[in-house]
């Protein structure tokens, strides 16, 4: 069986802004239903990143509940950044809340094992997103810190 481990990385500023914002949408969520549905697809998406770790193409949908128990399908949950690799993206679409994305970079070794090193998200309400750009941005700047620091 393979390990899994997953990281959030701080950012420039000294803070892990990914587990910052899915606080935000937690605290949300108290008062929110919108936001409870998000929180909830968020949570079931990093549980199964921690048990499958990246997934092939091919198992990137899966099926989980909504909060109130119904079977639902999340489709494309991990997608590469083509013109920003070798990040990649979570991808958590609540048309009432937003689209959460989750900036990342992983490593595997020859066992199968992976890391993976989340570094910025958003909540985008648009296809085209100022914010997600910059955080693009940021995150390739914060992989690269990384991996000089491991040198």
């Amino acid at each position: 069986m393979k390990n899994i481990t997953i990281e959030f990385l701080n950012d420039t500023d000294g803070k892990q802004q990914v587990m910052d914002l899915i606080h935000e949408i937690g605290m949300k969520a108290q008062s929110d239903e919108e936001y409870m549905e998000m929180v909830k697809r968020v949570a079931q998406v990093f549980y199964y990143l921690k048990n499958a770790g990246v997934p092939p193409r091919h198992q990137r949908t899966i099926k989980v509940k909504s909060k109130d128990g119904f079977d639902i399908t999340l489709t494309e949950i991990v997608k590469e950044l083509i013109y920003h690799k070798p990040l990649l993206e979570v991808r958590v679409n609540w048309r009432p809340v937003g689209a959460f994305r989750a900036i990342f970079f992983y490593e595997q070794d020859a066992d199968g094992n992976q890391n993976l090193y989340f570094t910025k998200a958003v909540i985008k309400d648009n296809n085209y997103s100022e914010a997600f750009e910059s955080i693009v941005v940021e995150s390739e700047i914060i992989m690269n810190d990384f991996y000089i620091g491991k040198e």
